[in-house]
């Protein structure tokens, strides 16, 4: 199985920032094939039109839950992440081409199934009800929960997709479409991220205590990384609440899990921290190591230790490091915005951002010389908070 909370996705976390374009058609093509596979289930399992599937696919495209408990099992937003992803490709290549062909038509239907999922809250907003966080549980009285009215996630997952289709349809003029026009007025409702009393980022609908307040899924996390509804210089507050989280949830955890901290801490520019989740993930774990569900590291092949591995850390580390180095939010390109200070000295060549492809070299903490080929006209060049 493909498992689609998260594990598929941290596969192609390197993928485009490394200019790795071509190992990112597997991806493109299993979401058009979920879009197709998904609508039957959309559409029996919850009357909806588009297409959904949840924690896991394979190659025969399966889309319905699979058998099991519903911490792990209940999960219809991967379809939303999935084509999130697809846009992602769009972003980064502008292969106006693909969109307008094949990654359009995903994205509208993929729109489909959550404008047909939202309700109305308490308060007013739209939201995604029921809903989870993936394979994690809360405490209510003596019961562990797994389903709340809404999460973090689910909302947020739906915000990042229709912030994505709304920029796919002005790329090809598409405004006038009814699932675009539905979309746009739906977008401005959608319940926002919270944060917690304690500081940290909202998980579920209301403050709950976690049965495991270490557990390994950082899923309310999704809206810093990898969607970019949270950034430290657009939303200083929220990204707070997230640095609080990462240090409630721990800096353990198995290899991908210690790879999605990575990214994190690196996307909210905090070098040393992601350095520090860095060498946990590179800690040698000899043959016969002994590794749960709260610990991992690297064996002695370099394959993330998992039980009994998993790719996945492998690649979500990379990421990370690729983050450290080099980041971008809207037309703005950050050089080494989480360098630690063991990094003094440097250099990368080719790493890419939807602005141009990037080049630098430092030396003691100082920048050398940087280069952006293909560079956007509006973009700009950013170092230690200073415009280049």
């Amino acid at each position: 199985d493909y498992t689609t909370n998260i594990n598929t996705e941290m596969n192609y976390f390197p993928t485009l920032t490394m200019g790795l374009f071509s190992c990112f058609k597997p991806l493109l093509r299993l979401v058009e094939d979920m879009a197709v596979a998904g609508r039957r289930t959309a559409g029996e399992m919850y009357g909806a039109r588009g297409f959904t599937l949840h924690h896991n696919t394979d190659l025969w495209r399966k889309a319905t839950p699979a058998q099991g408990s519903l911490r792990w099992t209940y999960f219809p937003g991967a379809s939303g992440w999935l084509a999130s992803m697809l846009y992602d490709y769009v972003r980064y290549t502008h292969d106006e081409g693909y969109l307008r062909e094949k990654g359009f038509s995903v994205l509208l239907a993929a729109c489909e199934f959550y404008l047909d999922m939202l309700q109305e809250s308490p308060e007013g907003f739209l939201v995604v009800s029921p809903a989870a966080s993936p394979e994690n549980e809360y405490r209510d009285g003596g019961r562990a929960i797994s389903v709340s009215y809404t999460t973090a996630m689910a909302n947020d997952i739906v915000a990042q997709l229709f912030d994505d289709l709304l920029k796919a349809a002005a790329l090809l003029g598409e405004g006038g479409n009814e699932t675009v026009r539905a979309v746009e007025k739906a977008r401005p409702r959608l319940l926002p991220p919270r944060i917690r009393q304690d500081g940290r980022l909202m998980e579920w609908y209301d403050e709950r205590d976690l049965v495991d307040e270490r557990h390994r899924h950082i899923s309310h996390l999704y809206a810093l990384y990898p969607a970019r509804l949270i950034y430290p210089t657009r939303t200083p507050g929220l990204a707070e609440a997230c640095r609080l989280s990462l240090d409630a949830r721990g800096d353990e955890g198995t290899g991908w899990s210690l790879a999605w901290k990575i990214c994190c801490r690196a996307r909210l520019g905090d070098g040393e921290g992601a350095e520090r989740l860095l060498r946990l993930q590179l800690r040698h774990a000899p043959s016969g190591f002994e590794v749960s569900m709260n610990g991992g590291g690297t064996y002695t092949n370099f394959l993330d230790a998992h039980p009994p591995f998993q790719i996945d850390g492998n690649f979500g580390a990379a990421a990370g490091i690729a983050e450290m180095l080099l980041n971008w939010d809207k037309e703005n390109i950050y050089l080494l915005p989480a360098l630690p200070d063991t990094w003094r000295s440097g250099s990368f060549k080719g790493l890419v951002t939807p602005c141009g492809r990037v080049s630098c070299a430092w030396r003691d903490g100082r920048l050398l010389s940087y280069s952006v080929e293909d560079k956007t006209p509006s973009a700009k060049v950013f170092f230690k908070g200073k415009l280049l």
